[in-house]
């Protein structure tokens, strides 16, 4: 077909063991078609469609990366090497961070602290929450040295902290934490020295946790099995949820943060826990969002370590399928100190987490999956993140009640038509087929999973 033909492209990556495959994508250009297939050591996953002009770009630099890794055919070319270790980095370069005093504004609190020598140059890191939580925030300079350590280690240079004392231990598990990221990604980050002006030893037992949050599945589970249907002995004294304007929301746009909280806090006030809003522009730090977003989220989390003992955050891939990603359970309880942070609900797939929630009513109406939605605080009903919640919901007979406009079967038929049925995706699909079979659920998407699903999950109890 001729290239202005080609309205999208799909680039699908997914784990095998401890491997990335890319399992099949293609470009096609003027000059013919350009394949390559194979495994990529190096996370790359998009899970998504998009317009083949905003993808492009990204598609010339993975099959760049491709060429650089064993067994993966390129052209018909022979075996690339495996990239090498990042060779060692010389410390010449060092990144200042200096902590601030907190400024009130208003009813708002800013704390912020200057950093200087990076490959950006120099810049301000800081976080913005409601005055009411004075007594809550850290005294310690944790929060920055999380915010600005990715972007360190891809720089290479030392960080230098002053102007707060930096948490003992969390100085030694980060230690064990870049060592892990070097082993996944030696060609990208090297382990960088913290040295902190003034450590200190705080303590943190017997107080209540606080986890992240965004109103999406893994975070209202997160939620839901702490305080809405306790779960025995792994169940914790959760007192409050964290929600910024600034990682899935863009931070200038306020208005639909706003919005998102409107939706959220009913959630949050029914389940008898606080949702703390907070902004910050620690993003701008994480040179590689998908890889690095755990450092943010335990950032922000400590920020309350004054009043919260732990930070909870919320599991992505259940641990039959792990694989180097910016929350994982291997480092995220590398991310805290004292202050600990876990990472909840591994052992959960997220077909039984949308079984859960289906048993909370009020979720149902305000679970917030979409991020490509033009409205953020709402779910579009028309992309790939929507179609799976749909099916999910409709699995386990729950109402579509969270969408803007819900997908009608034609489109949930469709998008199971062309969807992947192996690796995590595969295990999702079976899992909420066997939800629907055993339910007597019929719609026309389950007839089509059925068919290429070769055996449907026993849904357990979430």
């Amino acid at each position: 077909r001729p290239p202005q033909q080609i309205e999208r492209i799909t680039l699908n990556a997914r784990l095998d063991q401890t491997r990335f495959n890319i399992a099949a994508f293609e470009l096609l250009a003027p000059q013919g078609e350009l394949r390559a297939s194979g495994t990529l050591q190096d996370a790359f996953s998009t899970h998504y469609d998009q317009p083949i002009d905003a993808v492009a770009r990204e598609v010339q630099r993975v099959l760049r990366t491709l060429a650089r890794h064993r067994a993966v055919a390129f052209g018909g070319a022979a075996d690339a090497p495996e990239p090498a270790p990042r060779a060692p980095v010389t410390r010449n370069r060092i990144i200042d961070v200096d902590i601030g005093r907190i400024r009130r504004e208003g009813g708002r609190l800013t704390w912020s602290a200057r950093v200087s020598g990076t490959s950006r140059g120099d810049d301000v890191v800081y976080f913005s929450v409601d005055a009411r939580w004075r007594g809550a925030l850290t005294p310690r300079a944790d929060p920055f040295v999380l915010s600005v350590l990715p972007r360190a280690m891809v720089d290479g240079a030392d960080l230098k902290v002053s102007g707060a004392p930096v948490d003992a231990a969390l100085l030694d598990r980060l230690d064990e934490y870049q060592r892990a990221w070097q082993a996944w990604r030696p060609e990208k980050v090297a382990p960088v020295s913290i040295r902190a002006t003034e450590v200190d030893a705080p303590r943190h037992r017997g107080r209540p946790a606080l986890a992240a949050f965004s109103g999406g599945v893994d975070s209202l589970y997160t939620l839901f099995r702490h305080r809405v249907e306790p779960d025995g002995r792994r169940n914790r004294d959760l007192g409050a949820v964290v929600m910024a304007n600034g990682f899935d929301i863009p931070i200038h746009d306020r208005a639909g943060y706003r919005r998102a909280i409107d939706r959220l806090r009913p959630l949050t006030d029914e389940a008898g826990v606080e949702l703390i809003e907070v902004e910050t522009n620690a993003r701008l730090f994480t040179p590689r969002w998908e890889m690095e977003h755990g450092a943010s989220l335990a950032a922000v989390l400590c920020l309350f370590s004054r009043q919260f003992g732990a930070g909870l955050i919320p599991s992505t891939a259940p641990y039959q399928f792990l694989f180097p990603w910016g929350t994982n359970p291997v480092t995220d309880h590398l991310l805290g100190g004292n202050f600990e942070i876990d990472h909840d609900s591994a052992a959960v797939m997220r077909g039984e987490k949308i079984g859960a929630l289906a048993r909370w009513p009020a979720a149902l109406q305000r679970l917030r999956v979409c991020w490509q939605n033009r409205h953020v605080e709402s779910n579009c009903g028309h992309c790939i993140k929507c179609y799976h919640l749909a099916m999910g919901l409709q699995a386990f007979g729950a109402p579509l009640a969270c969408f803007e406009t819900s997908p009608d079967p034609g489109e949930l038929a469709a998008y199971a038509e062309k969807a992947r049925m192996t690796g995590l995706e595969g295990l999702d699909f079976s899992y909420i087929l066997g939800a629907a079979t055993s339910r007597g659920v019929r719609f026309p998407w389950v007839d089509v999973v059925e068919a290429r699903v070769a055996t449907p999950a026993t849904p357990a109890t979430p």
